[in-house]
Parts: C-alpha cells; sequence; structure tokens
C-alpha cells in the first residue's frame, strides 16, 4: 500500500510488485496477507451461494406455474444471512426471460 487517505470513506492506493498501481480502492476491498486463505474461501463459498440461488431463481417459474401465488407466499432463500423473497426470485427470472428471449 503506498498512500491511505480519507476520514469517512477509507480508500488506498495499492502498488503492485510488478509497478502498476491502483487508486482509490476502498477499505472494504483490501484483504490483510495473513487473511487472505480465509477471504479466498468465503470468497468460493459465497459463489457456490449465488449459483444456488440462481439456479433456485430459474426454477421458480416452472415450480409455481401451477400453484400462483400461493406457491410463492412465503417461500425464498437465504444466502450469506440474507432472505430473499420468492417473488423477488420470480421478478429476476421473469426478467431474465425477456432478455434472453
Amino acid at each position: 500500500m503506498a498512500v491511505a487517505n480519507g476520514m469517512t470513506w477509507k480508500r488506498y492506493w495499492v502498488r503492485f510488485p510488478d509497478g502498476n498501481a491502483i487508486g482509490h480502492v476502498d477499505h472494504t476491498s483490501l484483504v490483510r496477507a495473513k487473511d487472505y486463505d480465509v477471504f479466498v474461501v468465503a470468497r468460493e463459498r459465497e459463489a457456490e451461494e449465488a449459483a444456488q440461488a440462481a439456479e433456485a431463481a430459474a426454477n421458480a417459474p416452472a415450480e409455481s406455474a401451477g400453484g400462483g401465488a400461493a406457491a410463492s407466499g412465503g417461500a425464498g432463500v437465504e444466502v450469506n444471512g440474507v432472505f430473499i423473497a420468492q417473488t423477488w426470485l420470480d421478478k429476476s427470472a421473469a426478467a431474465r426471460a425477456r432478455i434472453q428471449g
């Protein structure tokens, strides 16, 4: 790290061994070297959970097509401790279907 500045928004200039530098890197985007292995495992777990949520959203219209509003009432998925309501998954799947044709 070359420079650290900011009071309310902590940001850094990061220099890499190959000579490249990136400015205005947010504090939450940095990982200490000693915490990197834990970060990689968490990133892989988050990617897996996101893939499962996307798969559930893609399958949602087929499952709830016959049940209507009752099927999507209280259902949903939990990703990283955050509950995503089935209605949002349905809207996302419908938008993807519109975009993909």
